[in-house]
């Protein structure tokens, strides 16, 4: 039994061709506005979201996984919920850049896609498909403008630094020509986690063309 975190601005169903269709599925857009709170992210973040997902949690043994967004959300609950595996899709410590990590953007990048929501949210979900390397179209309307907002506001400020190494059987997976969290954000969350990494072709969604290969290794952890 899988629990899935999906990313920003996508239904978690994006990967459902990896984890199929008993996993259970976390659409971390509705999280968001619950741990942001005066245009910065809650210091108790991580007990808000276990608490959030209490009743949806398996009750049997069972890994976390997530993309993105989600990976770090993953990573941050995995041992609260006692995980006992953990797999990490397009993982990074920090989206942003910060003094002790400078493989991620720029904040005032994501000031202006908030800025730019309550003009044109639709562009702003667009574009970002686009660098994710997804070519289905998709409408902001699918999610609620705060929760749009709410999620930018979580990826400037969430950060993992400093991690550990951890003794949970655990994963990381990366697309090499990631450009929304870079293959060397990934190459420094292995490194400092001491979980193995394996680089896949492919962009943000480099799962959605490697399926096979990748449902064939989680088998294996």
């Amino acid at each position: 039994m899988w629990l899935i975190f999906g990313g920003w601005a996508f239904s978690p169903d994006i990967l459902r061709p990896v984890f199929g269709n008993d996993a259970r599925y976390v659409d971390t857009n509705t999280l968001m506005p619950y741990i942001v709170d005066d245009e910065t992210l809650r210091g108790d973040w991580v007990d808000v979201v276990c608490k959030a997902i209490a009743s949806f949690v398996p009750e049997q043994p069972f890994g976390i996984a997530g993309w993105s967004t989600g990976a770090i959300i993953a990573w941050a609950v995995a041992a609260r919920l006692k995980a006992e595996k953990v797999v990490l899709l397009s993982a990074t410590p920090s989206f942003c850049s910060r003094e002790e990590f400078k493989s991620g953007w720029r904040a005032s990048i994501l000031h202006s896609m908030r800025e730019k929501l309550s003009t044109n949210a639709n562009k702003v979900v667009a574009d970002s498909r686009e660098r994710c390397g997804c070519t289905n179209p998709a409408r902001a309307d699918t999610f609620t403008q705060a929760q749009l907002r709410a999620g930018l506001i979580f990826l400037e400020f969430a950060n993992l630094l400093p991690l550990s190494k951890t003794s949970v059987p655990a994963r990381l997976l990366h697309g090499s020509g990631d450009r929304i969290v870079s293959i060397d954000a990934g190459r420094s969350f292995a490194e400092q986690t001491g979980i193995a990494l394996d680089e896949y072709a492919g962009g943000h969604v480099f799962f959605l063309t490697n399926a096979g290969p990748i449902r064939t290794k989680l088998a294996l952890i």
